[in-house]
């Protein structure tokens, strides 16, 4: 540090520049500026003196000290901005503005844009809020050579915005305070590890859970038995993964992707859910009703669920019909659904996504006869005819051993904390192998005489990260832990803080909601 604040004062440039060769990501900006004013004092000034400062910085230390040519001639100081030029002046501003965005977006807050409806109507599609790093303390960048402002690839194309061969193991500067129960959390898709690039009817698939294709395309390869599957999982699991990786194609899409990426944790991609869940709970689901340490969780008013509503003789769903629910209730007319995914009909009835705040008046406007919740059993997957994708597959713990769960009833579960030692038998590793494979990084196989982590027979384990469990508002429509398991405590990256802007781009209702920007996201 003493030798590169000399270096400085050589060049003539401020002694707080040593601070910001201490931010990952910014430091490898400052230290190719200062390689380039190294040469310059050199007098090596020319553009392609400029470029290879950048690119071999070695070798211009290593001729300023050894060539005999080289003369120290003094940094490049500009008397004037008329000396400068106009292109250097906004060059330089340019420069910082890159490196003091670059500190706040990385350490402090980033721009984050509600891309689906899985928190409405809390936080609603069209949301620009920003997230807040502080809370929870900043993590430091495990990716830091990158190109500024992109998260993981440079748009339009596959190509990754960082350098994959420079990586640091993660670490967090400390926050004011922990992750809360019911807070509003961005984190890093803990699926996300690996990443498809493809496109499929125009639809890009980059980023989709790479494990869920694959359980699909062992089911597949099984005829579509779930059963079969279910005999010699491993087999079909193997086999699917020679299609996935090997042969870059998915049977059962008849899609032939561009290949798969694995990513490290900070380049995966941002979802942003309610904590419902923090190290230590015990957490069940019975019919939608999510209990934690058996008491009922706090449920947002604004929270929804998929209603079943069955009009009366004289209700007619017609566009104005569902237009004048949009202006009372936010309804969006493309909400009203009148057939399954299956293309079944409902019959007349319509399935709509309603707010809990709503749902009474809506029952006394008394024009429906029933409104009811469709929930899903336990045992749904298993036992309807239509489920015949081994849809379980799709609920954590994603094992057959829990083939009856589903996202309206499942549990109990139980989220570890740093430093809990746990007993582990053949079917609680369902719930804790990928914590302890992926997340925590260790070998595990299960074998017939037992459990092994590194090579080694294990009856406990004691975890390293606390887990989250996160979920959408929208319960019936989010994409959450129930599905993929628990969130690490290194994939958090900030607390929700304020929208800043919001427009609602649904057709015909198009608008700035003037009402919701500088409103706190809660």
């Amino acid at each position: 540090m003493y030798n590169m604040l000399i270096l400085l004062k050589l060049l003539k440039k401020p002694w707080w520049w040593i601070l910001l060769l201490c931010v990952p990501g910014v430091n490898a900006l400052v230290l190719a500026i200062i390689n380039v004013n190294v040469h310059f004092a050199f007098g090596k000034r020319k553009f392609q003196d400029v470029i290879l400062a950048v690119v071999a910085p070695h070798y211009v230390f290593g001729a300023a000290a050894f060539q005999e040519k080289s003369k120290w001639v003094g940094p490049l100081v500009w008397k004037n901005k008329k000396e400068k030029g106009m292109i250097r002046e906004w060059g330089d501003a340019l420069l910082f503005a890159v490196v003091a965005a670059g500190i706040i977006r990385g350490f402090f807050f980033e721009a984050f844009t509600i891309p689906t409806g899985s928190m409405e109507k809390d936080l609603l599609i069209g949301d620009y809020l920003f997230v807040n790093k502080v809370a929870y303390g900043s993590k430091l960048p495990q990716t830091p050579v990158a190109v500024p402002f992109f998260h993981n690839n440079i748009p339009g194309t596959y190509i990754p915005c960082y350098l994959e061969w420079f990586k640091m193991d993660y670490h967090r500067l400390p926050g004011y305070q922990d992750v809360e129960r019911n807070e509003i959390v961005v984190f890093n898709y803990p699926a996300g590890d690996t990443a498809l690039l493809g496109n499929m009817n125009g639809s890009e698939l980059q980023g989709h859970n790479y494990h869920q294709y694959l359980k699909d395309e062992a089911l597949f390869l099984a005829g579509g038995d779930r059963n079969k599957l279910a005999s010699d999982y491993n087999l079909y699991l193997n086999q699917a993964r020679v299609n996935l990786i090997e042969k870059n194609k998915i049977s059962h899409m008849n899609l032939k992707t561009a290949g798969w990426i694995e990513r490290r944790t900070d380049k995966k991609e941002n979802y942003i859910k309610r904590c419902v869940g923090i190290p230590g709970d015990s957490l069940q689901i019975i019919d939608g009703r999510l209990i934690v340490n058996g008491e009922d969780a706090y449920l947002d008013t604004n929270a929804q669920y998929n209603y079943r509503l069955r009009p009366n003789k004289t209700t007619v769903i017609r566009d104005n019909f569902k237009n004048k629910y949009k202006e009372k209730y936010d309804i969006n007319p493309t909400d009203w659904r009148s057939s399954d995914r299956y293309g079944r009909s409902y019959n007349g009835d319509f399935v709509v996504s309603i707010a809990q705040k709503h749902i009474e008046e809506i029952r006394a406007s008394k024009q429906f006869d029933s409104i009811w919740i469709p929930w899903k059993k336990s045992g749904y997957y298993v036992e309807d005819e239509m489920e015949s994708r081994a849809q379980y597959l799709n609920i954590f713990p994603n094992h057959k051993l829990t083939e009856h769960w589903t996202e309206d009833n499942m549990g109990p579960w139980y989220l570890p904390k740093a430093g809990d030692e746990i007993e582990l038998n053949e079917f609680n590793i369902a719930f804790y192998r990928r914590a302890i494979e992926s997340y925590e990084k260790n070998k595990v196989s299960i074998e017939s005489d037992g459990i092994y982590i590194n090579d080694e027979i294990a009856k406990t384990y004691k975890f390293k990260m606390n887990y989250y469990w996160m979920m959408g508002d929208n319960r019936h429509n989010s994409l959450d832990c129930r599905m993929w398991g628990y969130v690490p405590e290194d994939h958090v990256v900030g607390k929700a803080a304020i929208i800043w802007f919001s427009k609602d781009n649904e057709p015909n209702h198009e608008r700035i909601r003037w009402e919701r920007i500088f409103q706190l996201a809660h």
